[in-house]
């Protein structure tokens, strides 16, 4: 049996992944957490009218929850702007830890390659924040942001960890993404092949590191090349 060398008994040792304990400024427990998500739902309503990219509360409430906590939505960091007002608040008890809201998300227009400071930075989008409010206190706070290197920003923790075992998120038919703007764009085709609302780019700047493309060769275009899902032509 050939001899086994520090570095290979590390690797192997580190052949699960281990993610250290969740950061977020302000936390008064363990555990506490809030977040925004955006709802992948959009529909067209008889009168013209668009649903879509409603924001979602997400939260983990502290072990030592009380009865007058709330989750909130602000329109600026509530830490910087003092007492100001939510959009809405949620009480920390409500049922899930998650909440789907009215307020729709802009789409993403601000994200052009020319328009980021290089390398791109983590960044807050819009000015949307999520709170974690007690007795007029804020204990755990998160906007809406990029996540443009948070591999570089975790490599202490996850440097050593084989691809294999680590958790890496990814999109479905990256490839398929467009925008869902009016009752035109309400078509079966639209809601059977169209997986994504924002574009590769917007994607990894998003944090996703795993990309599913799906590529197929078209002789009757002038573009020979595109990503399609399934026989169906997306970018």
């Amino acid at each position: 049996v050939p001899p086994v060398s520090m570095e290979q008994l590390t690797r192997m040792s580190r052949s699960t992944t281990s993610c250290p304990e969740v950061v977020v400024s302000n936390f008064s427990s363990p555990g506490l957490q809030v977040f925004l998500t955006v709802n992948s739902k959009a529909r067209v309503f008889w009168d013209g009218t668009v649903e879509k990219r409603k924001l979602e509360l997400n939260w983990v409430t502290p072990p030592d929850r009380q009865d007058d906590d709330y989750v909130g939505l602000f329109r600026d960091d509530p830490q910087w702007y003092g007492q100001s007002e939510p959009l809405l608040r949620v009480p920390a008890s409500y049922p899930g830890q998650y909440y789907l809201s009215t307020i729709e998300f802009p789409d993403i227009t601000i994200l052009h390659p020319a328009l980021l400071p290089t390398p791109p930075r983590t960044m807050c989008l819009y000015n949307y924040w999520i709170a974690y409010v007690r007795a007029g206190n804020v204990l755990a706070v998160n906007c809406m942001k990029t996540q443009p290197v948070w591999m570089w920003e975790m490599k202490e923790h996850i440097g050593s960890i084989p691809l294999h075992a680590l958790m890496i998120p990814g999109t479905h038919n990256s490839g398929a993404y467009d925008k869902f703007t009016a009752y035109s764009d309400d078509t079966v085709l639209m809601r059977y092949s169209v997986n994504q609302g924002e574009d590769v780019w917007t994607q990894l700047l998003f944090g996703i590191r795993y990309l599913d493309l799906r590529v197929s060769y078209y002789n009757d275009t002038p573009e020979k090349f595109w990503l399609v899902h399934d026989f169906v032509k997306q970018n």
